[in-house]
């Protein structure tokens, strides 16, 4: 029976092995994914099952037998009281695979802000840098993360762009999620980053900043003074219009690094930047993603 380097078993799309008339599916074959096309086992219950019931089609009928599908992948586990799920490739797979794409970080909450009881995730974002074509997500929080990842799973599968999420009409009430859904609001930063109008730096790139790099925090004092970027400065969001000619001399015609806690404000503040002449990178996700990235060792890129 034929297999891989590994030991697992080569099918065809309807499961068929080597061998006349045995056929196999699960844990012990490798499978073409959905997104990268590679061949890889897929050990997971759901397509499980589903290529056993089409296994059997093919069995019974073999002319009106759909082939397996390429699985994507979406899978969930609990860790404590949190939820990590994922669907479609990771930055490894892509990477590997040479191919080309942009990823993104939000740090949203599950339901409106205004009711208690509001439980904050992280979502990571891939896409395809030509046309926007989903890629794959990764998210981790309470309440709510396995909802996302299941409609980005099937936006996914139906062959959807990061900006078609702007436009999918997702059941909202304020227990349930808020009026720009996470999944929404990912098409938003998605469609914002793919036309140019937002230019994006990683927390991977904090540990390797020149020195001579102008890191802007525009968060208020307090919250900087919690832990903020090292070497960055402060200037508030609401100060940034009145202090432009402070930025410019400070910057230089450099580009300026801004921060925040989550991305949000580091866009309005590129927002306001840009127009006036000085050229703005967003930090993706903020600090909350500069603090999990490095998160085994926080103190060697934030000062707390």
């Amino acid at each position: 029976m034929r297999a891989d380097e590994r030991g697992y078993l080569e099918i065809d799309q309807h499961g068929r092995t080597s061998l006349p008339d045995v056929f196999a599916c699960g844990d012990a074959v490798t499978q073409q994914t959905g997104v990268t096309g590679i061949a890889r086992p897929v050990a997971l219950a759901g397509p499980t099952n589903r290529a056993a019931r089409l296994i059997a089609d093919f069995i019974a009928d073999p002319k009106s037998a759909r082939p397996l599908p390429k699985p994507i992948s979406t899978s969930i586990f609990r860790v404590g009281r949190m939820t990590v799920a994922q669907t479609g490739a990771n930055r490894a797979e892509l990477d590997a695979q040479g191919i080309a794409y942009r990823t993104i970080h939000t740090h949203p909450t599950d339901h409106g802000t205004f009711l208690p009881g509001a439980q904050p995730m992280q979502l990571m974002l891939h896409f395809a840098t030509a046309d926007g074509k989903l890629l794959g997500a990764q998210g981790f929080g309470g309440n709510g993360v396995d909802k996302r990842i299941d409609v980005i799973a099937t936006a996914l599968k139906a062959g959807l762009t990061a900006p078609d999420l702007i436009d999918l009409d997702l059941a909202y009430a304020p227990p349930y999620s808020a009026a720009k859904d996470p999944v929404n609001f990912l098409g938003y930063v998605a469609e914002n980053v793919l036309c140019g109008r937002l230019r994006l730096w990683y927390a991977e790139e904090v540990a390797h900043l020149d020195p001579a790099t102008p890191v802007l925090d525009v968060r208020p004092i307090p919250e900087f003074n919690a832990g903020h970027l090292k070497g960055a400065r402060c200037i508030p969001l609401t100060e940034l219009r009145s202090r432009l000619d402070e930025v410019r001399t400070w910057t230089d015609g450099k580009t300026v690094y801004l921060s925040d806690d989550t991305g949000a404000n580091a866009w309005m503040a590129q927002r306001i930047l840009e127009p006036a002449g000085i050229n703005a990178k967003v930090l993706s996700g903020g600090v909350n993603t500069v603090f999990a990235y490095y998160f085994d060792n926080p103190g060697a890129v934030l000062e707390m």
